[in-house]
């Protein structure tokens, strides 16, 4: 399965579990990571780079294990009183996710 595909699929069953205004993190390796509309969120109330994620072009940001508090309750300032949710979700490295 293409590393897309595992984004895809993983990450369209968080939301569908969790709810669409739920911001899924996935832990892979020494990070975490968002895709789609979760990583143009977190961009935007936190200022965390954006990248394109496979050829596919996800959009994805990364935020590292010592900035993820930081993060988090940035997001929750600006979130909290929005609706959105936010859960952790750990990805596992053996779907090769955690191989960038």
């Amino acid at each position: 399965m293409k590393k897309e595909e595992i984004i895809r699929r993983c990450y369209g069953g968080m939301k569908e579990r969790h709810g669409v205004e739920t911001i899924i993190l996935f832990h892979v390796g020494d990070s975490f990571e968002a895709y789609f509309d979760d990583a143009e969120t977190i961009t935007r109330i936190t200022e965390v780079p954006r990248f394109k994620m496979t050829a596919a072009g996800i959009p994805a940001i990364r935020i590292s294990d010592a900035a993820l508090e930081e993060c988090r309750n940035r997001l929750l300032d600006t979130v909290g009183g929005s609706g959105i949710n936010h859960r952790n979700a750990e990805m596992l490295s053996d779907h090769g996710l955690g191989q960038h």
